[in-house]
C-alpha cells in the first residue's frame, strides 16, 4: 500500500524516504530483526540518491531528513531512560481513570512540545542559511498543528483507500480534511499577525552548516565520545554565535565603489555599495511575479552582509522596476525612498500596493528631480539628471529618473526605461562621457541607442534583460565606439568596481 501511495504521489523525495523506512520496518518484523532508525534513514537516503542525486541537495529534502533524524534521536533518548519503578507503576494503575487519562494526555503534550523544540532547533540553521528566516512562533505552532495535520492526512488517505468503494464515506472524509486544513490555515494566519513571529537574518554560510550538522551527527551516532553536556552546550552556543555574527562582520571595501547589476529577468535591480559603507538600491522588480526579483536582491544583499539600505531609488512607475520593493521593505531596514514627482500620478493596483507597503513600513518617501543630489559619501557624487520637476509629456518611461554617479574620476549612468521625449531632453544637454552605462529600456531599439551612445560614449554597456542575446542592431550601436555590451540574461549579474586604480568588471557567467 505504501509503495502504491508513493507511486501515486509521484515519488517525491520525502515520500520515498518514508516509504523506504516503512519497508525496512516491515522487513525487520518479518525477519525477526531490529530496525535501526539511523540505518533506515541512511537506506532511504541511498534510494533517493539513486533515483535522482540532485534531490539530496534540495532544501526540502534536507529538511525532511533532518526532521526524521531529530525524531529518531528523541526516540533513542526516550528508550535509553530508565523504566519506571514497579511501585510507581502500581500506584499509577490505582488512580481514577480521569486522572490517568489527564496524566497520559499531559505526557503526550509534553513529548509533542519537546519534539517541536528539538526539530525547530535542528532545522533552524538550515532555514536561516537557505531562506534567511527565523520563525520563533513555529515552536508554539508546531504542537497545535500536529493533531489537525494527522487528521487531515488520515482522512486524505481514507479517501484514497476506501472512497472509491463508499462514496458517502469519501464525502464525509473530504469534509473532515477540509475542516482540518481550514483550521491549520486560520492558525497560520493568526501566527503571522503575532508581533515578533519571524525575523529576517543574513544566515550562516555553507561551511558553517557543514560543521554544525557534522557535529550533531557525530554526537548522535557516537555519543560516548562526546564531551560533557555543559561543554557541548557551550561549544554549540559559541558556534551559533559565530554563524550569526560572521555575515554581519563581513569586511566592506572602504576605498572603492561597487555597482552590481543583478540578473532578475526582464526587469532591473542595481546595488550601489558606496565607499563610506552606505548602500543604495536603484530599482527592484521584474516582469511578472516579483518573487524572483526580491529573492535575487535579498540573496545578494545578505551574501554581502548588508542588512540596511540607506536609500531605494525607483526610476519610474513600471512594475518591473519596483514590484519587489514591498517584499524588501519587510526584510530590510531602509533609510529613504526616492521617486520622481510624477511617480504616483497614474492609478494601478501595483502602484497602490507599493504605496501601501511604503506607508506601512514608515520609510520616508521623497521626490527628486533634475539638479538634485542624493546624500552619499563625501567623495561620491550622485546627481539626478532627469526628469524636470514638472515631468515631461509622454509615458512614465519618459520620466525615468536618470542618475549620474561619479567616483575617483569615473562615471556611470543609470537610466531606467528612458525613452522619447525624455531621452531628447537628456541628450540635448552637454555630452556626458561615461565609463559604464545601464542601457535605457532594457536595450530596446526604441531608446535610440546610436544617439545615446554618441552622447555618452560608454566603455561598457549593461543590458538588464531576460530575453537572451541583445538585438544585433542595438549591440552594434553600443559597440560602435569601441565599447563592450554585457547582458544580464547571458552573463548573469555584472559587478563593476570603481577605485583610484581604475575600473574592474566581473560577471557571474563567462562567455561560452
Amino acid at each position: 500500500v505504501c509503495v502504491l501511495y508513493a507511486a501515486t504521489a509521484d515519488a517525491q523525495p520525502s515520500v520515498v524516504r518514508a516509504t523506504v523506512m516503512v519497508l525496512v520496518a516491515c522487513a525487520a518484523v518479518t525477519l525477526g530483526r531490529r530496525a535501526l532508525a539511523y540505518n533506515s534513514i541512511a537506506a532511504a537516503g541511498l534510494i533517493v540518491l539513486a533515483i535522482n542525486p540532485e534531490e539530496l541537495f534540495q532544501s526540502g529534502t534536507q529538511l525532511s531528513f533532518l526532521c526524521v533524524m531529530a525524531l529518531a534521536w528523541l526516540s533513542e533518548q526516550s528508550q535509553a531512560r530508565r523504566q519506571p519503578d514497579p511501585l510507581e507503576r502500581l500506584i499509577a494503575r490505582t488512580r481514577p481513570w480521569p486522572v490517568r487519562l489527564a496524566r497520559r494526555g499531559a505526557g503526550n503534550a509534553r513529548r509533542l512540545v519537546l519534539a517541536g523544540v528539538v526539530i525547530w532547533f535542528v532545522i533552524c540553521p538550515l532555514v536561516m542559511g537557505r531562506f534567511h528566516l527565523v520563525s520563533p512562533v513555529a515552536i508554539v505552532l508546531g504542537p497545535i498543528l500536529s493533531v489537525p495535520v494527522m487528521l487531515a492526512m488520515a482522512s486524505g488517505f481514507g479517501i484514497f483507500a476506501v472512497g472509491w468503494l463508499f462514496p458517502p464515506l469519501a464525502a464525509l472524509l473530504g469534509r473532515m480534511c477540509d475542516a482540518n486544513l481550514a483550521f491549520m490555515q486560520t492558525c497560520v494566519d493568526l501566527a503571522r499577525q503575532t508581533p515578533g513571529n519571524h525575523f529576517w537574518v543574513a544566515g550562516p554560510s555553507d561551511g558553517w552548516l557543514a560543521v554544525f550538522y557534522g557535529t550533531l551527527l557525530a554526537w548522535a551516532l557516537v555519543p560516548r565520545f562526546a564531551p560533557p553536556r555543559r561543554w557541548c552546550v557551550g561549544l554549540l552556543s559559541g558556534w551559533i554565535a559565530v554563524g550569526l555574527l560572521a555575515p554581519l562582520l563581513t569586511p566592506r571595501d572602504r576605498d572603492r565603489l561597487t555597482c552590481t547589476f543583478l540578473s532578475v529577468g526582464h526587469g532591473s535591480a542595481v546595488v550601489l555599495e558606496l565607499p563610506g559603507g552606505r548602500t543604495m538600491l536603484y530599482d527592484a522588480g521584474r516582469l511578472g511575479a516579483p518573487t524572483g526579483a526580491s529573492r535575487a536582491v535579498a540573496g545578494y544583499l545578505w551574501s554581502r552582509g548588508i542588512t540596511h539600505l540607506d536609500a531605494i531609488v525607483i526610476s519610474h512607475a513600471d512594475a518591473d522596476h519596483y514590484n519587489a520593493v514591498p517584499a524588501l521593505l519587510d526584510q530590510f531596514s531602509v533609510g529613504a525612498i526616492y521617486v520622481s514627482p510624477v511617480m504616483f500620478e497614474q492609478r494601478s493596483a501595483a502602484l497602490a500596493a507599493l504605496r501601501s507597503a511604503i506607508d506601512r513600513s514608515g520609510v520616508p518617501l521623497a521626490e527628486v528631480w533634475s539638479g538634485d543630489r542624493l546624500d552619499a559619501a563625501d567623495d561620491v557624487l550622485i546627481e539626478v539628471l532627469h526628469p524636470p520637476r514638472r515631468g515631461v509629456l509622454g509615458s512614465d518611461n519618459a520620466n525615468s529618473i536618470v542618475l549620474n554617479v561619479e567616483y575617483a574620476g569615473r562615471r556611470f549612468l543609470l537610466t531606467g526605461d528612458l525613452e522619447s521625449p525624455g531621452l531628447e531632453d537628456v541628450v540635448a544637454e552637454v555630452p556626458l562621457d561615461c565609463d559604464v552605462l545601464l542601457a535605457p529600456h532594457h536595450g530596446s531599439a526604441s531608446s535610440d541607442p546610436p544617439g545615446f551612445v554618441a552622447w555618452s560614449t560608454p566603455e561598457w554597456t549593461v543590458v538588464s534583460s531576460g530575453r537572451g542575446e541583445v538585438l544585433p542592431t542595438v549591440a552594434t550601436a553600443y559597440t560602435s565606439r569601441g565599447g563592450e555590451v554585457l547582458s544580464t540574461s547571458t552573463r548573469g549579474a555584472v559587478r563593476v568596481e570603481f577605485s583610484a586604480a581604475g575600473i574592474g568588471v566581473d560577471c557571474w557567467h563567462a562567455v561560452k
